[in-house]
């Protein structure tokens, strides 16, 4: 399903793996995304991004310390600010459930502020799971998807012939 570009996204560890196959495609379905990453991960985020902007998509690529409460509420605040709204954030960084709560904290905010959306983490925490339910409101729905989910989806994937 491809989204007008007011669609706004942060994706935290964004810059390899997951996360950056998550950026390319929701940059390619239009949203505007912010490839979130921490600092030893900078020049990567960076160059996914601009990658991704010389084909004419709107991503560009911030550093962010997801146990750092300021920094993420910095981060969630000034996008929202900067592009008008934020309507999904997606965290491939598999951190422990304390690193993520001021993620959700602030995300879930912002995103009713917009008028809705989701966040997604990607985790195989219990504990992430809980936090997860703990914060899903009435505008903002919490997803949580098991790291092994990934696994299984690329055995299955090679399974498959290739298209042309």
């Amino acid at each position: 399903m491809a989204y007008t570009s007011e669609r706004v996204a942060i994706v935290v560890g964004g810059a390899s793996g997951v996360g950056e196959a998550l950026v390319e495609r929701m940059a390619r379905d239009r949203w505007k995304v912010i490839v979130a990453d921490s600092d030893s991960n900078e020049r990567l985020a960076q160059q996914v991004a601009d990658n991704l902007r010389a084909s004419g998509r709107e991503v560009s690529a911030e550093t962010v310390d997801i146990s750092d409460e300021g920094e993420v509420a910095a981060l969630i605040e000034a996008t929202a600010e900067f592009e008008g709204g934020l309507h999904a954030i997606v965290d491939c960084t598999n951190n422990a459930a304390t690193q993520l709560a001021s993620l959700l904290k602030y995300g879930t905010s912002e995103i009713n502020n917009t008028g809705g959306g989701a966040i997604v983490l990607v985790n195989d925490s219990d504990a992430v799971l809980r936090l997860a339910a703990d914060h899903t409101t009435a505008g903002v729905r919490v997803h949580c998807l098991h790291t092994t989910t990934f696994r299984i989806l690329d055995e299955v994937s090679a399974l498959l012939p290739s298209l042309p």
